[in-house]
């Protein structure tokens, strides 16, 4: 078996990022920015221009991609965990790191939803996944801020102390997944 034919097994983290993601293929919304009403209505017309420009992708494409994601997921971290960077992971210190694991989609997608969607056979556009968005996955939780300027959600969070690992109903999070320290 070649490097390129290994088999990743991804981690829990890396599985919930994807079903996250997969789950916003046929529902993108996008709220670039709704602070004052000019701003709204450029969100209006970005959800009425991708509702014309959209496209419907099947359970099949949305599978390949949920599981094409979780691998390229798992890879990105992976990337984060030597060199340089090894110790990055940090299950004592989640926030340690952060930023290096985190990924979006701005008006375009990052290139870890781009290559994952280019392995599962289709190309993904601005307007296929919720813009202005970023994801952060850290050790024991995966959190995202869906949409302009929008509170950061935990959708999963593992327990600790029983040693599960639970979805949790959306919250807004009082802090920030990233943590200030003085990296740049």
């Amino acid at each position: 078996m070649t490097d390129d034919q290994k088999v990743i097994i991804p981690r829990p983290e890396a599985a919930i990022a994807a079903e996250w993601w997969a789950s916003r293929l046929n529902n993108a919304s996008h709220d670039i920015g709704d602070r004052d009403a000019d701003e709204r209505e450029k969100s209006e017309f970005a959800n009425f221009a991708a509702a014309l420009a959209a496209r419907q992708f099947t359970d099949e494409q949305i599978a390949a991609f949920r599981r094409e994601l979780a691998g390229t997921v798992e890879e990105h971290l992976r990337r984060w965990e030597t060199g340089a960077f090894e110790g990055a992971w940090r299950p004592e210190d989640p926030q340690w790191g952060s930023a290096l694991r985190s990924f979006g989609c701005d008006y375009h997608p990052e290139p870890v939803l781009k290559d994952a969607a280019e392995r599962a056979g289709f190309k993904l556009r601005g307007i296929d996944l919720p813009m202005k968005t970023t994801m952060w996955v850290n050790p024991g939780r995966v959190a995202v801020a869906e949409g302009y300027g929008a509170a950061i959600v935990t959708v999963w969070e593992e327990t600790r102390a029983a040693g599960n690992a639970r979805t949790l109903p959306a919250r807004k999070d009082r802090n920030p997944p990233v943590k200030d320290r003085g990296l740049s």
